[in-house]
This record gives structure tokens, sequence and C-alpha cells, in this order.
């Protein structure tokens, strides 16, 4: 029975690919898209990457931004994984980090930020709504201004309230 379950269960590796390259949000809410991840991703991929690929995949999801191609966005995923993992054996095969290591970690770290920027080239001339031109320019910027998000619900029943005064008087 053991050997029957090991033939056909996924591989580590089949799981990683799977979540770099097949899982969309589609009609799950992004909660759901994101334990569907974390479940793929075990322990082969580390907490930032693992929030960089979700938030891409809900940015996919934005229609108001020209995007890149999703295999172009694909391959550069699979790029940065694969920098991550060369620094991940690079990390264990030795006991003290070397200051070149530590480099090459913040290099990729800094790269991680710029991994986030998904949107095609001519983004900026494609687009038309001035907001959304703003809101692309604030994230291509460090420390990232604006979210792109789930409705805040404290301040929508705020507003629902005011609106329900506003409307008795």
């Amino acid at each position: 029975m053991n050997r029957f379950i090991a033939e056909f269960e996924e591989s580590e590796g089949q799981k990683v690919n799977k979540l770099l390259t097949e899982l969309e949000l589609d009609d799950k809410n992004p909660s759901q898209l994101l334990r569907e991840m974390r479940s793929l991703a075990g322990t082969q991929v580390n907490d930032d990457f693992l929030r960089t690929i979700f938030i891409l995949r809900l940015l996919i999801n934005v229609p108001s931004t020209p995007i890149r191609l999703k295999k172009h966005v694909i391959s550069k995923i699979r790029k940065h994984f694969k920098e991550w993992q060369n620094l991940k054996k690079n990390k264990e095969n030795k006991k003290k980090s070397s200051e070149a290591l530590k480099n090459k970690e913040q290099d990729w770290q800094q790269k991680l930020e710029d991994l986030f920027d998904i949107a095609h080239c001519d983004a900026l001339s494609i687009m038309t709504v001035k907001e959304d031109k703003q809101f692309l320019l604030g994230q291509r910027k460090k420390g990232r201004q604006g979210v792109i998000g789930l409705v805040d619900r404290k301040s929508l029943l705020k507003w629902k309230k005011m609106e329900e005064k506003k409307s008795r008087i």
C-alpha cells in the first residue's frame, strides 16, 4: 500500500513546479489560494518568496495594469527561485558566512522587490487612467507606496453606518 501511495504522490519538485506555473486564483478567494500555495510550498520555499508569488498571482488578476505575458512572469519567478536555491546550498555548505555570500543574499533580497514588477514595459504609455499610472509609479519606488487588497471591512461598516444616519435625517 505504501509503495502504491509513494508511486502516485507528487514529489516536492513537482509541487514547487505546480506552485510556480499552474496555480491560479480562478474562482478561489485569496485566502484559499494562499492556503493551497502554502501546502504546495512545504519547506522548499521561504515565506518572503511565497508571499511575493502570492501577490503576483493577485496582481495578474487586476485588469487595470497591462502586464507581461504569463510565460515571461513565470520564467522570471523560476530564475529567482533557482538563485535562492543556489544561495541556500552555498549557505548550508559553509559554516561561516563569507562577506561575498552575505552580499549575494542582500542582492537577492533587493531583486525580490523587483520581482514584483510584472507590468508591461510600455504600461505607462498604454494606461489611460491617471490614478493607475500613479499607482504603478508608486509601486516601482522603494517602499512600495499603495496597496491592492481586499475591502477594509471596518471602514466599510463605518461608512455604511454614516450613510444610514444621513438617510434618517
